[in-house]
């Protein structure tokens, strides 16, 4: 019967089991190089004062993400100019105002969005807060043609953190060859006019 109580009962001992694999959800992000300003430069070509246009998305896992930071490193030769855009779906909010910090001489940016907090419960579909800012090239004396220059990114919170790194630029400059022409260049007389002329190229390195 189950019941001890009743005269010659057992207790039951039916058993069965089963197991699953539970997994969370994290923080996961991408960085890209939207583009930059200069259409003469071409691929992973800059040259000075061209402003490269970086983006980086963080996937939101549903729930709340506490502390959440982006910090970006640039290489010696670059420098921030500012955040252009932080956006994100209607499901994901962050702590605002988010207010940037710039250190070592521009090259390190520390954005932080606090508390994050995705209400969507749709697992198909991911979530994600954009940032968009850019940095320019600067005209440095360790910025030399064939240089290479990159930049990584981190972005921690409370319990973890993840690093990546954008594609490495090159640094493109002129270099210029002036030729300069008479003529006529023999036979000259007295008082006789002379043309003039230099002409200035790029060499084929430029």
């Amino acid at each position: 019967t189950g019941f001890t109580s009743d005269p010659g009962a057992e207790t039951n001992d039916y058993g069965d089991g089963s197991s699953d694999d539970i997994r969370s959800s994290t923080l996961a992000f991408d960085k890209s190089i939207v583009g930059t300003d200069q259409p003469h430069t071409s691929g992973q070509n800059v040259a000075i004062g061209e402003v490269i246009t970086y983006s980086v998305a963080v996937t939101v896992p549903q729930g709340t993400t506490n502390s959440v930071v982006v910090t970006d490193l640039l290489d010696t030769g670059l420098a921030f100019i500012g955040v252009e855009s932080i956006s994100a779906g209607p499901s994901v909010t962050w702590t605002t105002p988010v207010t940037p910090s710039y250190a070592g001489g521009g090259t390190r940016m520390v954005l932080p969005l606090g508390t994050v907090v995705n209400t969507d419960t749709d697992k198909a579909v991911d979530e994600a807060i954009t940032v968009v800012y850019q940095a320019i090239v600067l005209n440095t004396g360790p910025n030399q043609r064939g240089i290479t220059r990159t930049n990584g990114v981190d972005v921690s919170w409370v319990s973890g953190a993840l690093t990546d790194t954008t594609t490495d630029f090159t640094i493109v400059e002129p270099t210029l060859s002036i030729v300069k022409t008479i003529a006529p260049d023999t036979d000259i007389q007295a008082f006789e006019p002379l043309t003039i002329t230099f002409t200035l190229t790029h060499t084929a390195a430029s």
